[in-house]
């Protein structure tokens, strides 16, 4: 747990240790809420990444709890409160950060190809943006971009460059009911900015 070595630090997420079997080094990586990796080889290149979100400061890691905080005990997080953090993508060869988004609240990698899509959560708009890109030397560059409510349950296809995810709009009935409708939509790639389509109708 990152935050036993400051007693005071609020900040959530765990500490990744990187342990390089060949010298015994180590590379470590605080406040991490989850992590992936991504291999890309061909016959003259070979490159692995080290995918993870990282949890935001807090006003109290930044300035310290004031009087009032200290003495009043921690609120708990809302059942399905999501996660929001920075998205990290390092060439752990160069231990370059290749890709850094603020605000993400999910991630999830091709398992083949080096290929990353996030969810980027805009707290003006309340409103999320997908966004597909790739992060070596073949792939680079971003594939798509889809602007929509709530985007979630991101999910690729492992045998084609094609991934799956939900839209969701929440309303509230006339009975004061919160009420979601969601959509499935598709990905695949195709040249900027890709093809997405909606594959069913709200349910």
């Amino acid at each position: 747990d990152s935050r036993t070595a400051k007693p005071k630090n609020t900040r959530a997420g765990q500490t990744l240790v990187l342990l390089d079997t060949r010298d015994g080094s180590r590379r470590t990586f605080d406040f991490v809420l989850s992590h992936d990796w991504a291999y890309s080889h061909d016959m003259t290149y070979f490159a692995s990444h080290l995918l993870y979100l990282q949890s935001p400061e807090t006003k109290a890691d930044e300035e310290g709890p004031s009087k009032d905080e200290a003495t009043k005990p921690a609120k708990k997080p809302a059942a399905k409160q999501r996660k929001v953090g920075t998205l990290h993508v390092v060439h752990l060869e160069s231990d370059n950060v290749v890709i850094r988004m603020e605000n993400v609240t999910e991630y999830s990698t091709h398992p083949t190809t080096c290929r990353v899509a996030f969810v980027v959560h805009d707290e003006e708009t309340g409103r999320d943006s997908l966004r597909i890109a790739g992060f070596s030397r073949q792939f680079w560059g971003t594939n798509g971009v889809y602007d929509g409510e709530k985007i979630e349950g991101l999910c690729w296809a492992r045998d084609r460059r094609a991934i799956g995810f939900l839209d969701s709009t929440e309303t509230t009935g006339k009975d004061g009911k919160r009420r979601v409708n969601s959509a499935l939509y598709t990905w695949q790639h195709g040249g900027y900015p890709g093809t997405f389509t909606r594959v069913d109708t709200p349910q």
